[in-house]
């Protein structure tokens, strides 16, 4: 991981000295995001194993996507921080009980860029953070249960794949691919800040 980091670091250094300066300006964002999370399909892919061994069920009862908001600090054009708080509603049912799957979590990233145009970005960032179950998982025996999440976990992982396009001043859309994380799949919008002394000199 350290030495990942080491790398994304010295990339994007050299590629951000690179690229024009003035294509930068921003330095917060704001994203809202939905997405397909690496929990459901764990989730999924349990209910079915425990479905093929069991006289009882887990099922979906329903469920929606995730979604997240995410606030990013700016520090020029390579290196940001973000934070992240996300949630996503899954009802399940063993047998005739309710079980719940429902999960919150948040997460610290810091978040290289790589690629650094006027209207583009891709980046990748390292995360870490915590997830929060709302279920029951006392309800499902063993050895099916040892395989279930316990009420909270950390975690850390990687965003693969970032990508910024921006189709407005201070709008964009956002999508992303990560592993490791809660979220897996993820696409929004974004909003740009820019600050009072870049917006002065872009009024001159």
């Amino acid at each position: 991981m350290k030495l990942l980091f080491t790398f994304i670091i010295s990339v994007s250094t050299i590629v951000g000295f690179t690229q024009n300066i003035e294509s930068g300006g921003y330095n917060q964002v704001s994203k809202l995001s939905l997405g397909y999370s690496s929990e459901h399909l764990d989730h999924y892919l349990l209910k079915n194993g425990i479905n093929d061994t069991g006289a009882v069920s887990l099922d979906f009862k329903g469920w929606s996507p995730s979604i997240s908001y995410t606030h990013e600090f700016v520090f020029g054009n390579v290196i940001s921080v973000c934070g992240n708080l996300g949630y996503q509603y899954m009802n399940m049912n063993y047998g005739t009980q309710k079980y719940g799957g429902s999960f919150m979590y948040f997460s610290v990233a810091p978040k290289a860029t790589l690629i650094h145009r006027l209207n583009f970005e891709y980046y990748m960032k390292l995360k870490a953070g915590a997830v929060f179950y709302f279920h029951e998982p006392s309800i499902i025996p063993e050895p099916a249960r040892r395989f279930m999440p316990e009420k909270a976990n950390v975690f850390t992982g990687v965003t693969l794949i970032g990508l910024d396009f921006l189709f407005a001043k201070n709008l964009g859309f956002n999508m992303e691919v990560s592993v490791w994380s809660p979220e897996f799949i993820t696409a929004g919008i974004t909003y740009r800040f820019y600050s009072k002394a870049l917006r002065g000199l872009k009024g001159k």
